[in-house]
This record gives C-alpha cells, sequence and structure tokens, in this order.
C-alpha cells in the first residue's frame, strides 16, 4: 500500500516535506505498567490504532490494535500489562526526517507506524499509515482533516 503511494505522488513536492509536517503531534502515550484494559479504552475512545509506550518519560515501546487483538481471547486479560504485549524498540524517526525517507522506512520495516521523536529526545509525534493515506488524498485534492484536532505538546521549544 505505502509502495504505490510513494510511487503516486509527485516527488518533487514529497522531497520537500519533512515528516513534522504531516505527523500526527502530541500523540497519546500510556505507560508500560499500565493494564492492557486502559489502553484498549484509551485507543477505543480516540479512534486510534498505535499508541507510544512510555516509562518514566522515556520511550519503551508502541502498542497496536493488533497486539491487543492477539491477547483480547485470553482468560486473564485483566492481569496482562502493555509492557507484555507491547513491541519493544519501536521504529522511530527524527521530526526533521523527510517524509520520502520514513515512508521508505515503513515499507522496509512492514510498519504501520514511525514514532516521530523531537530535537529534545521526546516524543513529538507519530506518523501512521493513515497519516499517508490522509496525505495521499490532500495530493488528490480530496482533503480530509484527522478525526481530532491536536493541539501543540505544550512543551516548551528549546534555542
Amino acid at each position: 500500500m505505502l509502495e504505490k503511494f510513494i510511487t503516486s505522488m509527485n516527488t518533487d513536492q514529497i522531497d520537500k516535506i519533512n515528516v513534522e509536517e504531516v505527523m500526527t503531534r502530541c500523540p497519546e502515550t500510556v505507560d508500560e505498567d499500565s493494564n492492557i484494559s486502559v489502553a484498549h479504552i484509551l485507543m477505543k475512545g480516540k479512534q486510534i490504532r498505535h499508541l507510544p509506550v512510555v516509562h518514566l518519560g522515556k520511550l519503551t515501546g508502541v502498542l497496536s490494535d493488533r497486539d491487543l487483538k492477539m491477547v483480547s481471547l485470553l482468560p486473564q486479560k485483566d492481569k496482562i500489562s502493555v509492557s507484555e504485549v507491547m513491541t519493544r524498540s519501536p521504529v522511530t524517526v527524527e521530526e526533521t526526517s523527510s517524509l520520502i525517507s520514513v515512508l521508505k522506512t515503513m515499507v522496509w520495516t512492514k510498519v504501520g507506524s514511525v514514532v516521530v521523536m523531537g530535537r529534545t529526545g521526546k516524543i513529538a509525534g507519530i506518523f501512521t499509515t493513515q497519516d499517508a493515506l490522509r496525505l495521499l488524498l490532500k495530493e488528490r485534492g480530496l482533503y480530509l482533516p484527522a478525526p481530532t484536532a491536536w493541539p501543540d505538546c505544550g512543551e516548551d521549544e528549546e534555542d
């Protein structure tokens, strides 16, 4: 899917876009010690499929809706923590990365999302296949806004 997206866009235009221009800013996160039911409620309520996982303010993984589906049938699912089902060592990119390099990374690593890290080393955003599809629609004149408005993270910028 992403390969078709990459080849369908005007490469002159896509080469000029950085991921920070099209990522979802300030994504929701969940602590790795949280119960998976907390993550499930958050993901369902916010209509998201990928959730960065943190511990003591540091990125430790990513949780996808597929991860949750795999454990949803287990009898003791209420006793399972996020850290037990998350993907450790998630794919990350810098916010200054070009969109084309991010898309290629997603294709090569076969992931549905990458966590975008800011200049300060903190999570700045997330870029998903949904963001890529939204961008493709916009490129074709069929703009579709994100399901929710994402405010600025509220973190102070470093000079």
